[in-house]
């Protein structure tokens, strides 16, 4: 269910991306002329889809794994406390990353840096990091709730 509040934030930045390249291609090639700030916006859309689909990944546990650990525990009864353990790890690696990202966006809030061609607020790329690694933290602590209950 919460995938589509994901899945349709990203479908809609690679559309944009998608047509606003081609956009840009043909003005630039065909017209000679091109869009100011159009590579800004595109890279900007390109980060936010990056960082959403990491949250999606996580979200629905498509990310990589350690696939090889089920070769060397053939115990089902040692499956879930491995998987507790993994989901656990990447927990306090997401929490260190969330907290770095806001850092880093506070900053940026903070001083006020703008962007080259837009003067668009630096803050919107580092909002994105923060954002995705934030959720994704969210979703792993789900997940690691969802196994735990599972036994």
């Amino acid at each position: 269910m919460y995938q589509n509040y994901i899945r349709v934030p990203i479908a809609l930045l690679l559309i944009f991306m998608s047509c606003f390249t081609a956009f840009q291609a043909i003005l630039r090639y065909a017209f000679g002329a091109s869009v100011t700030g159009a590579e800004e916006l595109i890279l900007l859309a390109a980060v936010w889809v990056y960082f959403l689909g990491g949250a999606y990944a996580t979200g629905t546990d498509a990310h990589v794994s350690g696939g090889v650990r089920f070769l060397f525990m053939n115990s089902k009864h040692m499956r879930v406390p491995a998987k507790l353990v993994r989901i656990s790890v990447c927990i306090v690696v997401s929490i260190f990353f969330s907290y770095y990202s806001f850092d880093l966006f506070s900053s940026l809030a903070q001083n006020d840096f703008r962007s080259v061609s837009l003067a668009l607020p630096k803050g919107l790329w580092a909002a994105s990091f923060m954002f995705g690694s934030m959720l994704s933290t969210l979703l792993f602590v789900v997940r690691f709730v969802a196994v735990f209950f599972e036994q």
